[in-house]
């Protein structure tokens, strides 16, 4: 609340591990969201993770076959807009530096 990105993920990863508070995935999320808006670049990690993964974005167990699909490179019109919208997050986390998300990226852009 005070403005401090890098808490905002901390709190994000111990919500979305259910470390000393009730997991939230959905919460996780938002506060992942947050931190990468304000530029801390692992929320961007972790909001890719998040939205390629379909986890605490809605996505409900019907789609988990598409979502299988999209690690095999194939994708649906949801899946594929999945997967552009954890590459912009991936890209946005490796431009600020963070390893994880150029590794992330350059998995997906293959």
């Amino acid at each position: 609340d005070g403005g401090e990105m890098h808490g905002c993920t901390n709190l994000g990863t111990m919500i979305a591990n259910g470390i000393g508070v009730p997991q939230d995935n959905a919460k996780a999320v938002s506060l992942f969201k947050q931190g990468c808006d304000g530029g801390e670049m692992h929320g961007c990690t972790n909001l890719g993770i998040m939205v390629e993964r379909g986890i605490g974005t809605g996505i409900n167990k019907e789609d988990m076959l598409n979502i299988g699909k999209l690690f095999l490179g194939v994708g649906t019109d949801t899946n594929q807009e999945n997967r552009t919208d954890a590459m912009k997050l991936y890209k946005q986390a490796c431009d600020g530096g963070d390893t994880d998300g150029c590794e992330n990226l350059k998995r997906l852009s293959h």
